[in-house]
């Protein structure tokens, strides 16, 4: 009796990491039988963290996600959510331009592979959107998650996607544009090498707000002419206000114009607390 006391655990959201269409489109090309079903990925994180009495708390869906094993099975609802259907990427016309960071990057990957597949399916790449990517994570070595998968995406698409990443717990590597042509490590820095980049950034912690000082062109992409999309994805604080804050700083007409350019329904977020 007393567990029928206890109220259910609240379900948890995740975006989806993968694009379902994908999946489907690479079956019929691998001849591979249907599968039933719908075909996704999640990208899921393990919170742990440490109270001031040094007990460690985990997160209970995180945790019970990362220990399941192959064949498990997991009810799950699905529901469709608002990034697909305001990010325009159902246009292959339409630029995009996504940010995200940490396990954020789940929308951002799903949309990215949305466009793959139109680029796989079009008849003319010139009329093709371009998509500029920008995710900030802690380590390259650590935590770049799908860092070979953006790398293959980008060698195979250098004049429709660009990729940029930002490191907060930096070695020698604090920018990493997979654009470029120029390589240390196996890691690329901007178009023009690293000694390029601004000597704010260098040997410093970098965030998203930071790289879009120099990798965002405002008059490309938040002018009244553009057609680009932005969407964010991420915790909901603090950084979506502080991307917003460098956004307004980056506008010619400062906040009044990225407001105006979140009414067009050009600017939106896909976070979470």
């Amino acid at each position: 009796r007393l567990l029928e006391l206890i109220p259910p655990i609240a379900p948890r959201s995740y975006s989806l990491a993968s694009c379902p269409d994908l999946h489907a489109f690479w079956r019929v090309v691998g001849s591979k039988a249907p599968v039933e079903g719908l075909e996704f990925e999640l990208c899921v994180g393990r919170v742990t963290r440490t109270t001031p009495l040094q007990r460690v708390k985990a997160g209970l869906a995180s945790t019970y996600l990362t220990q399941l094993g192959k064949g498990d099975c997991v009810r799950v609802e699905l529901a469709r959510g608002q990034t697909l259907e305001n990010s325009g990427v159902d246009d292959p016309q339409t630029p995009l331009f996504l940010m995200a960071a940490g396990t954020g990057v789940a929308p951002i990957r799903a949309l990215v592979q949305k466009r793959l597949l139109q680029i796989w399916e079009a008849h003319d790449r010139n009329s093709l959107g371009r998509i500029d990517v920008v995710i900030g994570h802690r380590h390259p070595g650590q935590d770049f998650l799908f860092a070979e998968e953006w790398r293959a995406i980008v060698n195979d698409n250098p004049d429709l996607i660009r990729v940029v990443a930002a490191w907060s717990r930096p070695d020698e590597q604090e920018v990493v544009d997979l654009s470029s042509s120029d390589s240390t490590g196996g890691y690329c820095f901007t178009d023009l090498g690293k000694d390029a980049l601004p000597d704010r950034l260098v040997g410093r912690k970098t965030w998203i707000q930071d790289v879009l000082k120099w990798a965002l062109d405002p008059a490309a992409v938040l002018s009244e002419r553009s057609r680009t999309k932005l969407i964010l994805g991420g915790k909901s604080h603090p950084m979506p206000m502080q991307v917003w804050q460098t956004l307004c700083e980056l506008s010619p007409g400062g906040e009044v114009e990225l407001n105006r350019v979140k009414k067009e329904g050009r600017y939106f977020t896909d976070t979470w607390a």
